[in-house]
């Protein structure tokens, strides 16, 4: 009789470990939804306005939606926690759809990873161009006060062109001897100028070539982790996409 009665007593702890866990599951389950639907809002604002035909907006776009696969991925984690467990059909219709979308959403993944490659290079070279152009602006300045002093042959003319350079502030040059030095000064800083101007453009080509490259490796293998992880979840949740069989 004690036997039958721990037993009893055995099931109606099983019973109620049970039932506080699916009350447990059902509210994970109700979050993970929740997750889904902010995650969605969240992908619809970064998308709008669209401007798919600007790299610079599409590679921030892609590193967007990186940064934000977190959300989704815990969202679908927490959506088929226990499988077919007292679900409604409703539900489990749902689930079949959301299957087939981590499906889709592994797809879409993959395939951004060689367009982030593609639009790194575009945008590298654009950046490239503008910077060659400020350069060749820079240069042409440069080029312009060096024509201007070789033609400078009195000590007025070099007043006049330092003025010109010093925002109308020029020293008094009385003799020869000063005229020399205050040219040979102005012809040295020319020339340092224009060497500055060509290191300071290797060098902002060269950090910003290296900081997009190292954000687009960043993204791609993010990118490529997000995928499998997506894929991951389809191959898992294939429960959701057959029937199941009916005892006799």
């Amino acid at each position: 009789m004690e036997q039958v009665q721990k037993l009893v007593e055995s099931v109606e702890q099983i019973w109620q470990s049970s039932s506080g866990l699916t009350r447990s599951i059902s509210i994970l389950r109700w979050i993970g939804y929740a997750l889904l639907i902010l995650a969605a809002f969240d992908f619809i604002t970064i998308l709008i306005p669209p401007n798919f035909r600007n790299p610079a907006w599409e590679l921030q776009i892609y590193g967007e939606l990186i940064e934000r696969v977190p959300v989704p991925l815990i969202g679908l984690g927490l959506v088929f926690l226990g499988e077919r467990d007292d679900r409604s059909k409703w539900e489990l219709h749902l689930l079949r759809v959301l299957s087939w979308l981590s499906l889709i959403t592994a797809i879409v993944f993959f395939l951004m990873i060689p367009l982030n490659v593609f639009n790194t290079i575009r945008l590298d070279r654009v950046s490239n161009e503008q910077i060659t152009t400020q350069a060749q602006q820079g240069t042409q300045v440069i080029q312009n006060i060096r024509t201007q002093l070789e033609q400078v042959s009195t000590p007025e003319q070099m007043e006049q062109l330092l003025a010109a350079l010093n925002g109308g502030r020029a020293p008094d040059i009385q003799n020869d001897e000063q005229f020399q030095q205050a040219k040979e000064q102005l012809s040295s800083f020319v020339t340092q100028g224009e060497t500055a101007l060509k290191t300071q453009a290797q060098t902002t080509r060269s950090n910003q070539r290296l900081g997009l490259f190292k954000t687009s490796i960043k993204w791609s293998l993010g990118a490529l982790i997000a995928g499998v992880l997506f894929g991951m979840i389809w191959r898992g949740t294939r429960w959701t996409r057959s029937r199941r069989k009916k005892s006799r």
